[in-house]
């Protein structure tokens, strides 16, 4: 890598190296293998750590002085900071920890192995990772990576008051993971050369938290900046204001008052007229608001949208950096990606699915190519889907709320851990608030414009919600309400096309549990009832106990 050639040049003319560029040449050499290096700030212990998850823990220590290599002291000075780190990291001794240590004043043609495998290296070795391959084999779970990496690197840890009540089997360590950001996801939080950039991945891929993560990086080292998040939806604004509470100068709102900020008279539908308020805010003098900008859910950003961004955004400072994924878009805005190939954007992409589980995203996956993740092996493992065949719209209402009063009941859920996402809303909605009443089930119904505005993730009640209006947001169970009014996936049919998406977005909104219900069959559904790897299917109330119908 050019970034570790110039670090060993500057080594030889000044004699020291720069830890902080010490690390970012390693993120940005080891990301693709799952490492990540870790700069410590305690003077006890090492310079920085490097998580690897294959090769195990190392402890780098950047040695200043004229002592040879050949000398222990190095080390001797190395394992009393190691002693250090295992108490930070509350581990035992059976946690193996490498040592290497950084000689700036020393030029090595390779590696120098040690006693014990300690590894002595100089500024030459960081033009590459192929020193890595000298250290020792001590691999690490995955559950002690995170929590390791939750301790360093609190910037990427994210803990919200929306993960109660979870108690299937592996729920724990599935929440684990989608809380600590992954190696690939900080090494994008973190990068400094972001101009323009666009952040895609699969559903639960975590792109929301890497912009949030961001977001808070940008907000430490820059104060005095003011760092703009912006979304599409209202009702993902307080969550997102949640994640980067202890930032007040991160500033999250959607696009109305943000081009109203700007000095643009902004039409939410109207891209004529947008372009033109823009042309008329530019010829007044346009004062850039942001120093930098995280935008979520770019694939519902219309192009002139995206010109108002930019027009707010000061140059040469954080730029903008935007998260989307196409098949979720919901608003007919495809073009708003493509257009931003012509102002030079940079993609950047993420692989592994976090939120949903293999069977969620496998099920999902197989109804249209469109839907299917690569990675999907990687995903977390879970329940299979459930499918549910009732005999009119409201028997599915009825067999929905029988299944959440036995789950809340049993204590294996709260309300809050449940949404029931409808589709098609006008006709369902009048089936499923009296099917919940019944059954003494409280209820926030998100369909409106004024119940997203208020819409109250943290409380405790069962989510009825649209697709529109779930983006952004997960839930340990998601109950998929009438998917047979979703029409079969037609791309020269654009209401076919939004309609399987919302389809889509609504079901990989379901983090451990999903559960379909359906009356008649469509092109989804006869792909869902032949699925025998990721899908159970069930009769209401047939094969259900103790269930009684009115129909």
């Amino acid at each position: 890598m050019s970034r570790g050639g110039r670090i060993g040049m500057a080594a030889r003319s000044t004699d020291t190296v720069d830890v902080a560029d010490v690390v970012t040449a390693l993120n940005e050499q080891l990301h693709g293998c799952g490492a990540r290096a870790i700069r410590l700030a305690n003077d006890s212990e090492p310079s920085l750590v490097l998580l690897y998850p294959e090769i195990g823990l190392l402890a780098i220590d950047i040695d200043d002085s004229d002592t040879g290599f050949e000398t222990q002291i190095p080390f001797l000075r190395l394992n009393e900071r190691v002693h250090s780190l295992r108490q930070t990291l509350e581990l035992d001794a059976t946690t193996p920890i490498g040592r290497v240590v950084l000689h700036t004043r020393k030029l090595l043609t390779e590696p120098a192995i040690g006693i014990g495998g300690r590894i002595s290296i100089s500024p030459a070795q960081l033009s590459d990772s192929t020193w890595l391959s000298q250290a020792r084999a001590r691999p690490l779970d995955e559950q002690l990576v995170a929590r390791i990496r939750g301790l360093l690197e609190p910037t990427f840890t994210f803990t919200t008051v929306f993960r109660a009540g979870s108690h299937d089997q592996g729920a724990a360590e599935r929440d684990q993971l989608r809380v600590t950001l992954d190696a690939q996801q900080a090494a994008i939080a973190q990068r400094r050369d972001l101009d323009l950039a666009l952040v895609q991945g699969p559903p639960g891929s975590g792109k929301t938290l890497v912009l949030a993560a961001r977001a808070r990086w940008l907000a430490s080292l820059h104060p005095d900046w003011r760092i703009q998040f912006l979304c599409f939806n209202n009702a993902l604004v307080p969550y997102l204001r949640s994640l980067v509470a202890d930032h007040p100068n991160v500033v999250v709102t959607t696009m109305w008052p943000y081009a109203k900020e700007v000095g643009v008279r902004f039409s939410f539908d109207d891209e004529a007229a947008n372009h033109r308020a823009l042309e008329v805010a530019k010829s007044k003098g346009v004062r850039p608001i942001a120093d930098a900008i995280l935008l979520d859910e770019a694939q519902d950003f219309r192009p002139s949208w995206i010109a108002i961004v930019m027009a707010g955004l000061t140059p040469g400072r954080g730029g903008l950096v935007m998260a989307g994924d196409p098949a979720q878009a919901l608003y007919g805005a495809d073009d708003a990606l493509a257009g931003l190939e012509s102002l030079g954007v940079q993609h950047l992409h993420l692989t592994r699915p976090y939120r949903s589980t293999r069977n969620i995203l496998g099920a999902i996956g197989a109804i249209n190519a469109q839907f299917a993740v690569e990675q999907l092996e990687s995903a977390p493992p879970g329940e299979p889907v459930e499918l549910i065949w009732a005999e009119t719209p409201a028997e599915q209402a009825r067999a929905i709320a029988w299944e959440i009063h036995r789950m809340v009941s049993s204590g294996d859920r709260d309300p809050g851990d449940i949404a029931v996402v409808i589709v098609r809303y006008r006709g369902t909605l009048m089936h499923i608030a009296p099917a919940l009443e019944a059954m003494g089930i409280p209820f926030t119904a998100v369909v409106s414009k004024d119940d997203k505005k208020n819409f109250d993730r943290g409380a405790n009640t069962v989510k009825i919600i649209t697709p529109h209006s779930a983006k952004g947001h997960e839930f340990p169970v998601v109950f998929l309400f009438a998917l047979d009014t979703v029409k079969p996936f037609d791309p020269s049919d654009p209401e076919s096309v939004q309609r399987g998406r919302a389809g889509f977005v609504g079901a990989t909104r379901a983090k451990d549990q999903l559960v379909i219900t359906y009356t008649k069959h469509n092109a989804y559904l006869e792909i869902l009832s032949k699925d025998e790897k990721y899908v159970r299917r069930w009769l209401w109330p047939d094969q259900y106990e103790g269930a009684v119908s009115d129909g």
